[in-house]
């Protein structure tokens, strides 16, 4: 063989080695790009899961909150009306004493003897007042 053809075989054999070695470095390359891109995915699918997970508790309490809100404000309303009912109540009770309508004078006597029939003892005591003794007066006298 001749020095030329010995530096042509050299020659090609270290391209080939070139080749070979860049092909390789290539694959290793393109290993790392795809295991990083991969590690980036799951990375970005965690965090994502974590922040839709921190979005869903922050709701949860939101809504807990709310519902907390509504519930008391209900209550309030609620509690107003009965309020209101209590005091309409009254009134329509006082207006009945002081005009001594018969159905308040019924009432007076129902409540004393549902009293009279639960309490112990041989002895009753009423205490009332002017406008309830008027009325107690005008139902057993039945005027």
């Amino acid at each position: 063989m001749s020095i030329e053809n010995l530096k042509m075989s050299l020659q090609k054999s270290a391209e080939l080695e070139i080749q070979n070695i860049l092909r390789k470095a290539r694959g290793e390359a393109e290993a790392i790009v795809n295991e990083s891109k991969m590690k980036i995915d799951i990375d970005k699918k965690t965090k994502l899961e974590a922040r839709i997970e921190e979005l869903k508790k922050k709701g949860e309490i939101e809504l807990s909150t709310t519902r907390s809100s509504e519930r008391l404000a209900l209550l309030s309303v609620k509690e107003n009306l009965i309020q209101q009912i209590f005091t309409d109540a009254g009134k329509k009770l006082e207006e009945a004493a002081e005009s001594l309508e018969p159905r308040y004078v019924r009432f007076l006597q129902d409540s004393i003897l549902n009293g009279v029939t639960k309490l112990p003892g041989d002895k009753l005591v009423i205490f009332s007042n002017e406008r309830d003794k008027k009325a107690l007066q005008k139902g057993i006298s039945g005027d």
